[in-house]
């Protein structure tokens, strides 16, 4: 939404301040100044690598919007036009808000649910949940595993690397004990599966091997509870100490998978009381309700 406000600002200043788009005719300017958000947008999109961030198309449509959105409701010059297209263009760029906004309602919502379920990170009983993990591959929220409530269905293809990540989540993991997570094999034999865990510093280093958390583990077919100490995930990276404050990403991976693979998770949380935990999922398997630590 930030991009929406800087750029809707960034037309103002143009119109105003730039005599060659001031004296242009309405649709002229909107033409010229969104040419302009196209190519400023672009190039700032272009130099995010170099800044450890990533370039997104998204972005730039947002900047688009926003430029749209000064010249639809606010630009002087707007009543120089008849009335009939003034409507119709504020109506056209009102549709392009509410498509922007929509995500963003989405966000803060999850968001809110994300906070107030913590130290669950995520056990798939809200809605939304599904929007916070991302996969090489196909992901669904799906509930036939009755005892343990809905779960996260991944249908893993044949690649080099076959993953499933959680990329949003509250990211203050001190006073706590261990990671705990459940996954579902449906295969008869057991697989392998590593696990990599890193902070935002990891992105600054280079995603570095040896400056992250990285743990393998051995499947059996049906329920799998794996339990990581957080004091491994702190003393991984080689030359320093894990943020346990600033944890970035989850990643779930198999190497060189052979053929497609369907994994179920769920139950991903933090541990301070053994007992608490153990309760919480009785409680889940029972009745399937979500009781609050």
């Amino acid at each position: 939404m930030g991009h929406i406000l800087l750029f809707a600002l960034g037309a103002y200043f143009a119109s105003k301040w730039i005599k060659r788009i001031k004296n242009l005719s309405y649709f002229k300017q909107v033409f010229l100044v969104t040419g302009l958000t196209i190519l400023i947008g672009g190039v700032i999109e272009i130099v995010q690598p170099a800044f450890n961030r990533q370039c997104n198309i998204n972005d730039i449509i947002f900047d688009i919007y926003g430029s749209l959105m000064f010249y639809a409701f606010f630009a002087y010059q707007r009543f120089r036009i008849k009335k009939k297209w003034r409507l119709s263009f504020q109506f056209f760029v009102f549709l392009l808000l509410i498509n922007a906004g929509v995500p963003f309602i989405k966000f803060v919502v999850d968001e809110a649910a994300a906070k107030r379920n913590f130290p669950v990170l995520s056990d798939f009983e809200t809605v939304l949940e599904k929007e916070r993990w991302s996969s090489s591959s196909d992901l669904s929220i799906d509930n036939n595993f009755i005892c343990r409530g809905k779960s996260l269905k991944a249908r893993l293809l044949p690649a080099e690397y076959s993953s499933v990540s959680l990329d949003y989540f509250p990211s203050d993991w001190r006073g706590f004990k261990f990671l705990r997570c459940s996954l579902f094999n449906t295969r008869p034999e057991k697989i392998k599966i590593n696990i990599r865990i890193h902070d935002n510093h990891h992105n600054k280093n280079g995603f570095e091997y040896k400056d992250r958390y990285n743990g393998v583990f051995y499947l059996k077919h049906g329920w799998n509870d794996i339990q990581i100490n957080l004091d491994d995930i702190l003393c991984a990276p080689l030359n320093r100490k894990m943020d346990i404050s600033q944890i970035d990403s989850v990643l779930f991976f198999i190497s060189k998978l052979k053929q497609p693979l369907v994994l179920y998770f769920d139950d991903i949380m933090l541990v301070k009381d053994e007992e608490r935990t153990k309760a919480y999922l009785n409680i889940k398997c029972q009745n399937n309700e979500k009781p609050y630590f």
